[in-house]
């Protein structure tokens, strides 16, 4: 099992980073190290992966596990921009390393990482790589063989399966669908039973991760869990449906003619309008129920794509929007209907839960892997410290140390992974975490300290700081405070705040005015709060529990998780932009009234409103 380690401060003079050639078989990667990486490279993906050690020929080897992806923009390396984008935590986006020009001059690493490239979609490459970290340039010549996990292995096969394909059945001038259709679904449920065995599989989700409950929260509030087993695997593997099936098989070829049903607003992109088959409309999907599947209980549809022909199920499951019936939330799911269709553009997708079995033999997946591990996961935090808040200057805190805020709500809890995290107590529910900042690498924090200069700051092993606020000058006497809703300040002797983890400010507001992810603004009347949540998505809350009351994750089509930063525009837009600055989803659509601002209802409505008074835009409705 992999170990997680540090690297020393002084190694960055002497150690060398050093890339394979990689050979796969249906069960294991071997990796043959003699590829050195320029140094700023391989520095660069030392701070950002994780540092591990792994056993090689008896002996005791670092390596860094860390995910690429770059955009060739039609060619064949990423040398030409020298620039990649590296993925960081579980499903909270990438981020953009500088350029390194000496990938450009470097043929052999270009060759050793092309080789890396474990999946393709139009320009972007994907590449998940073990560096070997090597004291010294000395070439390391060495070998390790690493067993494929399952899950690996399902989607080795089915990008194999999606080589070969066939026009499709419904839509056979406009789509390709895999020549093995039901081999193709049957690995699809096998991922997907999979992932529904293991009681762990959302724990870094910022919704539904927590399983072992009557009840599991999502965006909309909680949901009941229907769970077949009183111990884990909580859930019966799935069947597959054949009437489902081909209710999905048609939606997901539509959906793949139509781009993503790119012409249909975010609330209709389920629709298949004036569509027909055999007769009988095509247009919602309780039009396609009806011909397909008469009679059979469903649990709701979902879609994915333009993506790799391996995204699916779990771009599902991972989501924060789509997981529901993977994991009986709502409903006691138990066959599931599958569909899938390639354009040029890539493989889309289409999933239809049923919530009863077929007549007769049910279709079972592609194989039926061992079951998740019943031991029950390791505590989030240790012991509460008694001190409790507010942290005074000179007070610190070590892995497993666990604080409780003044009214009992929320703790501050500093895990043994070094991550810094503030969760609902007593349930320790996630709130924020150092995991949600980009550059910080947390998992080599050993201590947690409030400084008497004001500072607070997580420190290596060797006492150095990794990271520190406030970045302006501090002040001698501030402590630290956590509110009840989550927030944690720095607070100066005279009560003003130095730093937050997130902004509260009041609506409405102003044309111009920004907001950073976890930032929150709330109503005037003080019934709701607007969150920019970190996964991009924005959020109209409930208070003062937060309850979820409206979202960007109603709004089909809205690619909500490329959302890096959310202004209301001195023009009059309400926009969410990604990291580079383009527009991912703005409102109203239509000549915008320089001078707007925003506000929130007392019952919740989002709104864009003129400075006349008059309603531009609001979110139960577009105007």
């Amino acid at each position: 099992m992999a170990v997680i380690v540090g690297l020393a401060p002084t190694a960055w003079g002497q150690t060398a980073y050093w890339l394979p050639s990689m050979e796969t078989t249906p069960t294991e990667k071997i990796y043959r190290y003699g590829t050195k990486l320029p140094d700023d490279f391989g520095r660069a993906l030392a701070e950002h992966g994780q540092v591990v050690t792994r056993e090689v020929e008896g002996e005791q080897r670092r390596f860094v596990e860390v995910s690429l992806d770059w955009d060739t923009g039609g060619s064949a390396n990423p040398a030409d921009r020298g620039k990649v984008s590296i993925h960081k935590g579980d499903g909270w986006g990438a981020e953009w390393l500088p350029d390194y020009p000496t990938l450009r001059d470097n043929p052999a690493v270009v060759k050793a990482l092309d080789a890396a490239v474990s999946s393709e979609h139009e320009t972007w490459r994907f590449a998940d790589l073990l560096v070997l970290i090597v004291e010294g340039d000395e070439n390391p010549n060495l070998t390790l063989r690493v067993p494929i996990p399952e899950a690996g292995q399902i989607k080795a096969r089915m990008q194999d399966i999606a080589e070969t394909t066939v026009p499709g059945k419904f839509f056979p001038n406009q789509v390709q669908i895999p020549e093995n259709l039901e081999e193709m679904r049957k690995e699809m449920l096998a991922l997907g039973n999979l992932g529904r065995r293991d009681p762990n599989f959302r724990q870094k989700s910022q919704y539904a991760n927590d399983l072992t409950g009557e009840t599991a929260t999502g965006m909309g509030g909680p949901n009941k869990i229907f769970r077949n087993n009183p111990q884990p695997p909580y859930f019966d593997d799935l069947g597959l449906h054949p009437k489902l099936n081909r209710a999905a098989q048609f939606m997901a070829e539509y959906y793949a003619k139509t781009d993503g049903n790119a012409r249909m607003p975010g609330d209709r992109k389920h629709d298949a309008p004036g569509e027909k088959w055999e007769g009988a409309k095509m247009d919602a999907l309780g039009d396609r129920l009806d011909h397909f599947a008469p009679g059979v209980g469903t649990a709701g549809e979902g879609l994915a794509g333009p993506g790799a022909a391996d995204i699916a199920p779990e771009t599902w499951m991972r989501s924060e929007t789509h997981y529901r019936p993977w994991f009986n939330l709502g409903a006691d799911v138990k066959s599931m209907g599958l569909g899938a269709a390639r354009t040029d553009k890539g493989w889309y997708f289409c999933k239809i839960g049923g919530t009863e079995l077929p007549e007769g033999e049910v279709e079972l997946a592609a194989q039926t892997p061992a079951p998740a591990t019943t031991s029950e996961p390791p505590p989030a935090s240790g012991n509460p410290d008694s001190s409790g808040f507010p942290i005074s200057g000179g007070e610190s805190l070590t892995p497993g140390d666990k604080i409780v805020s003044k009214s009992g709500s929320k703790a501050l809890v500093f895990n043994p992974d070094g991550n810094l995290v503030v969760v609902e107590n007593p349930d320790d529910r996630f709130v924020w975490g150092l995991n949600l900042l980009n550059g910080v690498p947390f998992t080599q924090g050993k201590q947690v300290r409030m400084t008497k200069e004001g500072k607070l700051e997580l420190l290596d092993a060797a006492g150095k700081p990794i990271w520190s606020v406030p970045a302006a000058a501090a002040v001698p006497g501030s402590v630290l405070d956590l509110t009840d809703n989550g927030i944690l300040q720095i607070l100066k002797p005279d009560g003003s705040v130095a730093w937050a983890s997130a902004d509260v400010s009041n609506l409405p507001i102003a044309g111009g005015r920004e907001l950073k992810q976890l930032d929150r603004a709330i109503s005037v009347s003080g019934n709701h709060t607007l969150v920019f949540n970190p996964d991009g998505n924005v959020v109209v809350a409930k208070n003062p529990s937060l309850e979820f009351v409206w979202g960007l994750n109603l709004l089909e089509g809205v690619p909500f998780a490329h959302g890096k930063g959310l202004q209301m525009t001195e023009s009059g837009s309400f926009t969410l932009f990604d990291g580079e600055g383009a527009v991912v989803w703005s409102v109203p659509k239509e000549n915008p009234t320089p001078g707007s601002t925003l506000d929130l209802t007392a019952d919740g409505v989002l709104q864009v409103v003129r400075p006349d008074g008059s309603v531009a835009w609001e979110s139960n409705g577009d105007f």
